[in-house]
């Protein structure tokens, strides 16, 4: 059975989505989607034994490009957003929505949003590290090290 959609409400969450840049995130994501395909597509026709000229094969990629497109501006994320507007509707009220939106559309909000995005390839780094650093804590006490996990005096570079 289809939800009712609150219609206050769901505009609410497309503000707080569009005020955390979360839906340029999506269109980004969505882009990246089409240009990994083409390139598979290219290397799937060039990869076959058909034999294709270079001309004919750029007329496929060029027409991909041009089907992506329509495909990308027709589906306009509207059903995508539709979903993630259910996901926020069930873990929030129209009051916190409310405030969440003051918060990300004012300057340390948007400052917040700017800075998780810069550093969001570094905290995925720096997890990787120390999860590295943990499964050798690991391996050494199951080889019968000393250590304790965390004992340890080696940080993290940053």
């Amino acid at each position: 059975m289809a939800k009712k959609i609150d219609y206050n409400k769901r505009n609410k969450v497309y503000k707080l989505l569009n005020a955390t840049k979360m839906m340029e995130d999506v269109d980004k994501a969505c882009n990246d989607t089409v240009q990994l395909n083409k390139k598979r597509f290219s290397e799937q026709v060039k990869d076959s034994k058909l034999g294709l000229p270079e001309d004919v094969i750029k007329e496929m990629e060029d027409n991909y490009d041009k089907l992506a497109s329509v495909v990308v501006k027709a589906n306009d994320y509207g059903e995508l957003f539709d979903l993630f507007a259910e996901l926020y509707y069930d873990k929030f009220t129209e009051e916190e929505l409310d405030k969440l939106i003051e918060f990300y559309s004012s300057g340390i909000g948007q400052t917040w949003v700017r800075v998780q995005n810069e550093i969001a390839p570094q905290i995925g780094m720096l997890t990787a590290k120390w999860n590295e650093k943990a499964i050798e804590s690991i391996i050494k006490l199951l080889d019968g090290g000393e250590e304790e996990l965390g004992d340890s005096d080696e940080g993290i570079d940053l």
